[in-house]
């Protein structure tokens, strides 16, 4: 325990328990507390001045805030930790966070730093000698292609992961890349194809315990049911993202889950219903500086313009 580390007098000792425990609150979904136990040991590497553990510490604390939507925040904290990493000479380490500060900025809608920090990554991974190339940056630079539209040579890089983890029987690594190659066939029109690697994501997600990707597999659930016209099973799937979202403090699922729910509403009649959703969705995607505020604005801008045309036209049959 931290206790029994302070009593030893071995600072070095106590900063890797705070930072055991950081990794544990992460895991039961305490993300409150994993960033405060994280705090506590860099203040304790600080003092020590070891900057090595200070760089890996910098790593897992970007990794919450990214999980708690905290983006603009998460990228600042990778961009500290890389530096870190460079400076100490820790190639993995820079590799590891050059990867998740990629899809960070695939997330912010940053997509050329992204690609850059991808690529950056797969070099620097290969550079520390990791026998799998760097397999969840190929996954996250096939998500970058998906964002531009560039849906072959996404599938490309998603099979390239998903071999990867299933040679290496890595199940949760298999459920990211099934959700990936789910989100990319249904970019594709793929709707059957989507809605079967999103099933084995959700599956994988609750063996696993990786509630996150519960939640986002039953958006893109609801979302591809939504392509295919099943509203009323569409809504059933947001709404169960957003209890789990809500229960993991990601909000960017949230709203992500009310902007589905927003447009199941709109497809059943009910502007106002949508309408609630969609304003939760804004406020959401806003307070997290996300580029999917842009569409939110769109969408309440033709509801009201909807709105007013219909006012208009009941007006001249009176």
């Amino acid at each position: 325990s931290r206790e029994a580390a302070r009593a030893t007098d071995d600072p070095a000792a106590e900063a890797g328990v705070l930072c055991y425990l950081g990794v544990t609150h992460d895991m039961l979904a305490q993300y409150d507390a994993a960033m405060d136990r994280y705090h506590q040991a860099m203040a304790v590497q600080r003092r020590i001045g070891d900057e090595r553990g200070r760089g890996n510490v910098l790593t897992n604390l970007a990794i919450v805030q990214a999980k708690t939507g905290r983006y603009d925040e998460a990228r600042r904290t990778c961009l500290a930790a890389v530096a870190v990493h460079r400076a100490t000479g820790n190639r993995f380490g820079e590799g590891l966070t050059l990867n998740n500060l990629g899809h960070i900025c695939t997330c912010l809608g940053r997509y050329e730093e992204a690609l850059e920090h991808l690529h950056a990554s797969l070099s620097a991974r290969q550079a520390a000698g990791e026998e799998s190339g760097g397999t969840c940056t190929l996954g996250n630079i096939g998500s970058l292609y998906v964002k531009l539209g560039r849906y072959a040579e996404a599938l490309e890089y998603q099979r390239q992961a998903l071999r990867i983890h299933r040679t290496t029987h890595d199940r949760l690594g298999e459920g990211q890349s099934v959700y990936a190659m789910g989100e990319t066939c249904l970019g594709l029109g793929r709707h059957d194809q989507a809605y079967d690697h999103l099933t084995q994501a959700l599956t994988i997600g609750r063996e696993t315990g990786e509630r996150a990707l519960v939640a986002r597999a039953l958006n893109a659930m609801g979302e591809t049911l939504a392509a295919t016209g099943q509203g009323a099973e569409s809504a059933a799937k947001h709404d169960a993202a957003h209890q789990v979202a809500v229960d993991l403090g990601d909000g960017a699922e949230q709203a992500r889950a009310q902007r589905g729910l927003g447009h199941a509403c709109r497809a059943d009649g009910r502007r106002q219903a949508a309408r609630t959703h969609w304003e939760r969705a804004l406020a959401g995607y806003q307070e997290l500086g996300l580029p999917e505020a842009e569409e939110l604005r769109a969408l309440l801008a033709e509801l009201a313009r909807t709105a007013a045309d219909q006012l208009l036209t009941e007006g001249g049959t009176r």
